[in-house]
């Protein structure tokens, strides 16, 4: 009798098992449940779905995982911009006309404010038949002239101009120790002039333009000039250039740019800028002489753009009234999460 004899697999070989496909549907199904539990987990739902992948994609048996690193947490959105604050209404605008009359009383003494927003043209003007010396401030409309004149014309910035000893003056200004006949730009005068309040260098500039000349382009600009005279002026004089001035930097910005640059970098800023929140930046020109103290602003911010206007004589605190009335009106333009009718 013959036997056929089958040599037997040694037991330290692992035969190879091919998954069955009802396992294989099996996993399946526990992923995919997995997978709808944890939808919102990004990083859970990265690396189960690469798991899955691998099974549906696997040429053969058993459970493969992708070789791709698993992804870190998706990128938060930026947060959305906050929304614009809202423009002044006209009610708005009565409150603050209301308001200004009692806060210029709580300092007492002689104040004037003259305001403009220069997007509705609303004006609000207090105490315009009160004159004050008008200080330094003369000295924006003369820079005003002197550059009218450039542009005209009859003399370029960049021209030379003495000083002389008649022009000297002590107060603001480094230029009391330059000697006779030193030569200066006429826009570095005009600068030393806005930035530095130098007296000197508005005297030499005066012998340029001419007191005549100032009161021209006053004029011009809207100012009326009753008094006759540049050495008392109301605020309803002063007003009217610093809104022409803001209109001529919209139109010729490469002629007036460098005036409202100097503007937002004068020596003293502790007045009318000091009321101002985050956000508003004010070009002013400050003055203060014999008991006269102004500020004179065009003040820019997101949704503001306006002119103000303070001429203060010996109140109780001139800096602070300044600052307080430069507060008040720049609440106008807050934005305060209520509607501006409740403002």
């Amino acid at each position: 009798m013959r036997v056929t004899l089958h040599q037997a697999q040694p037991r330290f070989t692992r035969r190879r098992v091919r998954a069955r496909p009802a396992r294989r549907w099996l996993l399946l199904l526990l992923t995919g449940g997995l997978l709808l539990g944890w939808g919102l987990h990004a990083p859970l739902r990265s690396v189960l779905g690469r798991v899955w992948l691998g099974l549906l994609t696997r040429a053969g048996g058993g459970l493969a995982l992708a070789a791709t690193p698993a992804a870190g947490p998706a990128p938060l959105a930026a947060p959305l911009p906050p929304p614009p604050p809202p423009d002044p209404t006209g009610a708005d605008f009565d409150r603050l006309a209301a308001a200004l009359p009692a806060l210029l009383e709580l300092y007492g003494a002689r104040s004037a404010v003259w305001f403009q927003d220069l997007k509705t043209g609303r004006e609000i003007a207090i105490g315009t038949d009160q004159r004050f010396h008008p200080a330094s401030t003369l000295k924006l409309p003369l820079v005003v002239a002197l550059i009218e004149g450039a542009k005209a014309g009859r003399w370029s910035l960049d021209d030379p101009w003495p000083i002389k000893t008649a022009d000297w003056e002590e107060g603001a200004g480094n230029l009391q120790l330059v000697p006779d006949g030193t030569a200066f730009a006429l826009r570095e005068l005009a600068r030393r002039a806005i930035e530095d309040s130098d007296n000197i260098a508005a005297n030499a500039l005066f012998r340029k333009v001419g007191y005549d000349g100032v009161q021209d382009s006053m004029r011009r600009a809207g100012a009326p000039l009753q008094s006759g005279t540049l050495s008392s002026l109301s605020v309803t004089d002063i007003g009217p250039v610093l809104v022409q001035l803001a209109r001529r930097v919209a139109a010729q910005p490469e002629t007036w740019r460098p005036l409202m640059d100097w503007l937002s970098h004068t020596t003293r800023n502790d007045w009318l800028p000091a009321g101002l929140p985050p956000g508003f930046t004010a070009y002013h020109k400050w003055g203060g002489y014999d008991g006269n103290d102004h500020d004179v602003a065009i003040v820019r911010a997101a949704n503001a753009q306006y002119v103000l206007v303070v001429y203060t004589y010996r109140t109780r605190d001139d800096g602070a009234l300044i600052q307080a009335v430069s507060a008040r009106v720049a609440r106008v333009y807050e934005p305060t999460g209520e509607p501006a009718s409740l403002r």
